[in-house]
Parts: C-alpha cells; sequence; structure tokens
C-alpha cells in the first residue's frame, strides 16, 4: 500500500492552483497534531498491510518544521508497518530548500524530493504568482544533489499564452541542464474559482487555441525523449529506475491511504473515501475526538471499477490489459466499445496489441473523447 499526507498551506495561492490550501500558517501545529491522530485512528483499517511508498504533497509541505516532520516519523513508524526499502517522497518548494532543511528531510528516511520549479523563466514565475525564482530553483536542485539527493523531480507547466513552444523548448532545456531524474509536465488549465479563472472572465487573459497546446505537448515529449527519459505516463517522464512509485499506484489501482483534509484514499478493491477539504473543520474533529463527518466513502461498482480502470490505464505507456476486463471486473469488452476502438485505431489514436491497448501520443491529445466512447453505460 501507499500513504498519503496532505500538507494543506502555501506561501502565495499560485494563480492557477485549485487544490485544497490555506496561506494561514498559523495552525500548523495542531495541524499537524490532527495528522498524527487521524493516522492513530485509520491504521486499524489497514492493519497487516505493508507501507512501500509515502508521499507528503499539498500544498506546500516544506512548510513543516523540524518538530513537525519529527513527529510525524514517529507516528508512521509506530503506527504502521513499512516495508523495507519505502520511496518516500516530499514535495518541496525552491525557496524553502537550504541544508539544514535537506537534512531533517534525509534524517527522517525521505529519498525522493519532488520540486515545484513550473519554469525557468522569471517572468512566467511572476505571472503564476509563484513565490520563487528561477535563480532559487537552480539553487535548491544544485544544493540537494550536492548533499547526496539522486531521485529528484521537477514539475514543469506547459501550454499557456506566455510562451510559443520554441520559449517552451528553450525553458524546458535550461531546466533539463539541472539534470533531474523524473520531470512531471503539466498543460495549464483554467479550474474554476481560481485567480486565472478570474483573469479569463475578465478577459485579462485568453489561453492558447488547443493547436497551440498540442504543439506545445510535442515540443516537450521530444525535448524530454532526446535527454533519454522515459514517458511512461501522459504527464510523466523518467530515467530508467526512476518512474514514481507512489504515483503509479495510482493509475494501476493499488490500495492507498490518505491522510489530511481533501486526502482520497482507496482500499485497492471497491471502496473509494475523501476527507473533508476544510482546515478548521479538520482540526475541530480530531483534536476534540470527533471522527464522524471527517469522510465520506463510495462503494464502486464493476462498471465504475472498469470504467476507473480504462480512465487510468490509457494515461499509461503499458495501457489497459484485456485479461484484466475478465480477470478483475467481470465486465466483458462489448461490441460497441470494440467498434470504437476499431475506430480510434484507425485514425492512429490508439494501438490495439494482443494483450493490451495503449494510447499513441496523438490519442493522449484526445483521451477525454476516447473515453466517452469506451466507458460502460449505466
Amino acid at each position: 500500500m501507499g500513504i498519503y499526507f496532505h500538507i494543506p498551506f502555501c506561501k502565495k495561492a499560485c494563480h492557477y492552483c485549485d487544490f485544497h490550501f490555506s496561506t494561514v500558517l498559523k495552525n500548523r501545529d495542531e495541524m499537524v497534531e490532527s495528522l498524527i491522530r487521524e493516522l492513530a485512528y485509520r491504521a486499524n483499517e489497514w492493519k497487516g498491510q505493508s507501507v512501500k511508498t509515502i508521499y507528503f504533497g499539498g500544498g506546500t509541505p516544506s512548510l513543516l518544521q523540524e518538530k513537525h516532520w519529527n513527529d510525524l516519523a514517529n507516528a508512521i513508524h509506530q503506527f504502521l508497518h513499512l516495508s523495507e526499502r519505502v520511496e518516500f517522497t516530499v514535495e518541496v518548494n525552491p525557496d524553502d530548500v537550504s541544508e539544514d532543511a535537506l537534512s531533517v528531510l534525509k534524517s527522517i528516511g525521505v529519498n525522493r524530493l519532488s520540486v515545484g520549479v513550473q519554469s525557468m523563466d522569471d517572468e512566467v514565475l511572476k505571472w503564476m504568482n509563484r513565490a520563487h525564482s528561477a535563480e532559487q530553483a537552480v539553487s535548491a536542485i544544485r544544493l540537494a544533489q550536492e548533499n547526496g539527493w539522486d531521485n529528484i523531480n521537477v514539475d514543469f507547466i506547459y501550454g499557456h499564452r506566455q510562451y510559443t513552444s520554441g520559449n517552451t523548448h528553450e525553458d524546458l532545456k535550461q531546466l533539463l541542464t539541472l539534470q533531474p531524474q523524473h520531470v512531471s509536465a503539466y498543460a495549464l488549465t483554467v479550474e474554476q474559482k481560481t485567480a486565472l479563472d478570474f483573469q479569463v472572465k475578465k478577459k485579462q487573459y485568453t489561453p492558447p487555441a488547443q493547436e497551440a497546446v498540442v504543439e506545445d505537448f510535442f515540443t516537450v515529449h521530444d525535448v524530454l525523449i532526446q535527454a533519454g527519459m522515459d514517458h511512461y505516463e501522459l504527464s510523466n517522464y523518467a530515467l530508467s529506475g526512476k518512474a514514481s512509485q507512489h504515483n503509479s499506484r495510482y493509475w494501476s489501482g493499488d490500495p492507498y491511504l490518505g491522510i489530511g483534509p481533501s486526502a482520497h484514499s482507496f482500499d485497492g478493491i471497491q471502496t473509494r473515501s475523501w476527507n473533508l477539504s476544510n482546515n478548521q473543520s479538520y482540526i475541530r474533529h480530531f483534536l476534540h475526538k470527533e471522527m464522524e463527518g471527517i469522510t465520506t466513502a463510495e462503494v464502486l461498482s464493476n462498471r465504475d471499477r472498469a470504467n476507473e480502470y480504462w480512465m487510468t490505464g490509457l494515461r499509461t505507456a503499458q495501457g489497459v490489459h484485456l485479461q484484466k476486463f475478465s480477470s478483475d471486473f467481470d465486465q466483458p469488452i462489448t461490441i460497441r466499445q470494440w467498434q470504437a476502438l476499431r475506430k480510434w485505431e484507425a485514425t492512429d489514436h490508439l494501438h490495439i496489441g494482443e494483450h493490451s491497448i495503449t494510447c499513441t501520443l496523438k490519442g493522449w491529445m484526445v483521451l477525454d473523447a476516447i473515453l466517452v466512447d469506451l466507458f460502460f453505460e449505466e
């Protein structure tokens, strides 16, 4: 199993972000205590399972202090059974990285960093309302490497109006001079109720045409493949042996436990659950030991699980395994779906092999449309 901790604090609100977070940092102590109490409360549900991956995301986990990290690490060892070799990832922002901070993370067993770089262009970072500069990103990654870190992911955002594909190419090439082992590359999307959404509605920002975003995607793909990385999932590239083990759990349907406000869990069989997205309510419940009302759950039908497998499987280079439908879901592929699969194959959006179905690069760009044709109906 994997375990995810959501740390819902940020110094600033990035204009594009719709994740759950707060820029009010005064409740960090209470939040960490609540995370530990939730872990203690929910650990019995997962008794007997071995934890293979730990992931701290957010928000900005690097805003936690040494005492917080030590308390969380102690709780993890107290309440969970860890595998011998655990992938332990923490998301960090470049402006939080220091020699002392890296030393604390290493002391508790963190062995993978995910650095929120997004761009190497200061004008773009300012437009995104990021809290760091390109120089800070360079310094942070170099410092981590000098201190022995050899499993570093960097986040990169493409597909926005600030860039043509030519500038995307230059920006990404500059990022690659830092020699990361993994790159997560995301097309910028306008999410509801974000600052970027407000700018669009006020006609202060016009998103680029879809054709330009697709061109950017192919530019990103070509640059990273030429750098020796495998394109193992729609938004993720890695050197050999450096794919994210934790995130791969989500795409393969493996079980994971989510701790913290807005965190999601899946038992690996049919039950999915998620926590409420309110820091004050979350803290109040756990500090007052009122466990009811924290989590909402749903039981997935075979049809739901099969549809989720279409959605997650086709995001990966491995694709959808045909045998899985009959063995795991008791849900054979229908005649209608086969007709749709052949249609998309004929237009070079899908590849149908003897044992699996995979998206082409072209297919990844219209995956939502493909899924509309492939989902099992009510």
